[in-house]
């Protein structure tokens, strides 16, 4: 072989290697589980091992007497009086990782050029917002979440989203508002799950919409874990689809996930 074809060879494997590698490091997709119940209790029981157990104290109170009671126990009571009340987004319970904590999020599928289906995601850890419960009902939930702080595998893809797709730069916030109380029928006790569906108003690329998100909810320690999966069509909200030479399509319709751990306002 000559010494011509071997070079056409070297750069041709050469090529290849760069190919592969940018796909590898910059288009691929390691899309994250969903969120779920049970993914958010081990998160959030993680990470309350060493502040949920008070310190014994002796307060000199009879036996029986409730004044020196555990300072959890009054969030782990099956009581409606004891959970009533106003809860607020607490983005300091949870793990290290964006997954382990609270976030909004997105997932669509997406055709890449040359490697065939993947799934675009991104989640935000920039997450505010209030729950307020009376007895076994939440009668309002306000959610607000910074899409500038979406975080994905991909800088590249985090970065079109400023002028293209969601359009954070002209439109940065993604509120929801609940527009009908969600009754659960009863008070969660610890490790029980409660399916409902949230009823409300989501704004989002300056359009807002009624959608109905199906969520479950529950009481872990001291706080309240809520997670959700709905789908969302790109056209209800006037959001146009990405577009760049890697890709060569993406679907008209995506999910919003969101992964909210609420702890008591003080």
């Amino acid at each position: 072989m000559s010494k011509r074809a071997l070079t056409i060879i070297g750069v041709l494997i050469a090529l290849a290697v760069v190919i592969v590698g940018g796909w590898y490091f910059f288009i691929r997709s390691d899309a994250p589980d969903a969120p779920d119940a049970e993914s958010a209790r081990d998160a959030l029981e993680d990470s309350q091992t060493t502040t949920t157990e008070a310190p014994a104290t002796d307060t000199g109170d009879e036996p029986g007497d409730t004044a020196g009671s555990d300072t959890t126990a009054d969030t782990n009571a099956g009581d409606a009086g004891e959970i009533s009340g106003t809860w607020t987004v607490d983005t300091e319970l949870g793990g290290d990782s964006i997954d382990d904590r609270s976030y909004v999020g997105y997932k669509v599928q997406e055709e890449l050029v040359s490697i065939g289906s993947s799934t675009a995601f991104g989640r935000t850890p920039v997450v505010s917002g209030t729950l307020t419960i009376d007895g076994t009902s939440a009668t309002t939930v306000d959610i607000e979440a910074d899409l500038t702080a979406l975080e994905s595998d991909s800088g590249f893809r985090d970065g079109a989203l400023g002028n293209q797709a969601l359009e954070t730069n002209t439109f940065p916030m993604a509120t929801f508002r609940l527009t009908e109380p969600i009754d659960f029928g009863a008070v969660p006790e610890e490790g029980t799950v409660l399916k409902a569906t949230a009823v409300g108003d989501l704004n989002l690329h300056g359009v807002v919409k009624q959608v109905e998100i199906p969520i479950e909810a529950q009481l872990v320690g001291n706080a309240i874990a809520v997670t959700g999966v709905a789908p969302v069509l790109f056209a209800d909200f006037d959001i146009d689809p990405p577009s760049a030479r890697a890709v060569a399509s993406v679907e008209d319709n995506g999910t919003i996930e969101i992964q909210l751990f609420f702890s008591r306002e003080r």
